[in-house]
């Protein structure tokens, strides 16, 4: 996980993402971004 992530991520959680990674139990990593409903939800007409 070098540069790109970290820019990646720096840029996610500027839009209100939370960002977690773990490794896989069989090898390989897990990525996970959530977003609150507010952030990316249409304001109602």
């Amino acid at each position: 996980m070098g540069l790109g992530f970290f820019i990646a991520k720096t840029l996610l959680e500027r839009t209100g993402a939370k960002v977690d990674f773990h490794n896989a139990r069989g090898g390989g990593a897990v990525v996970a971004i959530r977003w609150p409903r507010e952030a990316i939800e249409a304001p109602p007409d």
